[in-house]
C-alpha cells in the first residue's frame, strides 16, 4: 500500500541519514568517503532487508521461510557481491566514491538495515494479534 511505502521510506531514511551522520562524527576521512560508505551500505541493507518483507503483506519471513524464494535469494547475494566489491575493490572506489570499511563499520550498516525488517515484522506480527477472526455468515 502507498501508506506501507511512505512510512518504510521515512524509516528507511531516517536510518541512513542517521548512520551518515554517526560516521561523519565517528569515522572522519578525506573526502568524506566513509561515511558516503556507510549511507550507501545501509541504504543496501535497508533495501534488501526491505524485499524480505514485501513477499507478505500479513505473514512473517518465518512462516514463510527464509530460503523459499530462491531468485530473491540469488539477487540478494548479487546485490551484496556488487556492494562488497565497490567497497573493497581499490579500482572501484574513486568511481563510486566509496571508502574500504572495517569489519565493524561494515556490521554497524548491516545492523542498521535490519531495523527495517524488524520493524516491519513487529508491525505485522501487531496486526495479526489484532486481527478481527473472519467469521462466515450465511446469506
Amino acid at each position: 500500500s502507498r501508506v506501507y511505502i511512505f512510512l518504510v521510506g521515512i524509516l528507511t531514511a531516517l536510518i541512513t541519514i542517521s548512520v551518515f551522520h554517526w560516521a561523519l562524527d565517528n569515522r572522519p576521512s578525506p573526502g568524506n568517503y566513509t561515511a558516503m560508505t556507510m549511507f550507501l551500505s545501509t541504504l543496501i541493507a535497508a533495501r534488501l532487508f526491505n524485499s524480505l518483507n514485501c513477499r507478505s503483506t500479513t505473514l512473517s519471513i518465518f512462516r514463510l521461510g527464509f530460503f523459499s524464494n530462491r531468485w530473491l535469494l540469488y539477487g540478494a547475494a548479487s546485490a551484496i557481491a556488487l556492494t562488497l566489491m565497490i567497497i573493497y575493490v581499490p579500482t572501484l572506489n574513486a568511481p563510486f566514491m566509496t571508502a574500504p570499511l572495517s569489519w565493524k563499520d561494515l556490521l554497524l550498516t548491516f545492523a542498521a538495515g535490519s531495523i527495517v525488517w524488524i520493524t516491519v515484522e513487529i508491525a505485522k506480527l501487531v496486526s495479526r494479534v489484532f486481527e478481527k477472526p473472519h467469521v462466515p455468515t450465511l446469506h
